[in-house]
């Protein structure tokens, strides 16, 4: 039996079903069939899980009561040669969601945090359609205001790091603009705000661009 993940989060992000049913089905097997007839397979998940979590689920897995446990590296369904189309979708919407866990994480942890005249980010996101992916806008404190352009390479270098560890392309746009400067008072809705500001810099946004 494959367990995919103990984390409600994590399971129901990857398996799109419920977590308590899981939950349930696991309680079931373990009463009428018997730990020792069971085999409970417990996967490392590329960009689900780290070692460490998968630890931690064999460690709740065998409190349960489950005896027969081993941990195994997953392999990735699109490296098989015939498989479904649902298969794909489901793939890719796990992968899509993941990537943008992984990097809001990461603006928060090593650009927010770590930078310390940055204050707060917003995300842009384009149409397929188009050649650029998304757009992050970071606010600045103002009194910073002389230090920009190293500001913007250090920045450009900490996205980088984090798209070639998900193995994405550097499609993106850096933007900087001071702190509440998105949060006017007027009555244009918060979407709007962020582009009208991105009409205003479109100068400022091409030098940024970052090409594969």
């Amino acid at each position: 039996m494959d367990t995919k993940d103990m984390d409600k989060t994590r399971y129901e992000l990857y398996t799109k079903g419920s977590y308590n049913l899981f939950l349930s089905n696991l309680k079931y097997l373990l009463e009428t069939v018997g730990a020792d007839k069971i085999r409970v397979m417990v996967p490392k998940i590329p960009k689900l899980n780290t070692y460490a979590d998968v630890r931690l689920n064999y460690e709740i897995l065998k409190s349960t009561g489950f005896t027969e446990i081993e941990i195994f590296d997953y392999i990735e369904i699109d490296k098989h040669k015939i498989i479904s189309d649902v298969a794909l979708k489901n793939k890719k919407d796990f992968v899509d969601v993941a990537n943008n866990n992984f990097i809001k994480d990461y603006l928060i942890s090593e650009i927010i945090i770590k930078i310390a005249p940055l204050l707060d980010f917003h995300i842009k996101n384009f149409p397929e359609e188009l050649w650029k992916d998304i757009e992050f806008i970071f606010e600045y404190d103002s009194t910073y205001e002389n230090n920009l352009y190293s500001l913007k390479e250090l920045i450009v270098s900490k996205l980088r790091e984090c798209y070639d560890y998900l193995g994405l392309k550097y499609s993106f746009y850096v933007i900087l603009k001071p702190v509440d400067y998105l949060k006017t008072t007027s009555n244009i809705d918060f979407d709007k705000k962020i582009n009208y500001s991105l009409d205003l810099n479109e100068k400022n946004k091409k030098e940024l661009m970052l090409e594969s």
